[in-house]
């Protein structure tokens, strides 16, 4: 009888372990998603691209382009999470109105996102959105 009572005190610290963890990844994945929408949002290119693995600077004439650029609406239409929590799907939807042009347009932006479990961090593998 006390061994059981040991298993299942042992099995029940377990599973809470495994919870905290899981919900800590879940709320970085969140915190990174808000942050980027934020960067997306406020014209700070830059550092969302930076938020991307495999990002590199901008081309001068990129950023040029993008400064014309202003996000007016930005909203998370479906994101799922593997069960492994190594990485997220989310899609928005991004409406912007290009200064330049002056005219508004929207696209579904596939954001595709990886946690990388020795930065305890999420970074997204899908392309910086080409605004067209």
């Amino acid at each position: 009888m006390i061994r059981t009572r040991q298993f299942i005190v042992l099995l029940t610290l377990l599973v809470l372990s495994a919870c905290a963890t899981t919900q800590t990844e879940v709320e970085a994945l969140d915190q990174s998603m808000k942050n980027y929408e934020m960067a997306l949002r406020w014209g700070e290119y830059a550092y969302a691209q930076s938020m991307h693995k495999a990002s590199s600077e901008f081309d001068p004439t990129v950023m040029a382009r993008l400064r014309e650029i202003k996000i007016s609406s930005y909203s998370s239409l479906n994101s799922t999470i593997s069960p492994d929590l190594a990485s997220a799907k989310q899609y928005v939807e991004i409406r912007y109105f290009n200064e330049a042009e002056a005219v508004e347009r929207t696209f579904i932006d596939e954001q595709k996102w990886e946690y990388d479990p020795l930065k305890k961090s999420w970074s997204i593998t899908s392309p910086f959105p080409t605004f067209k």
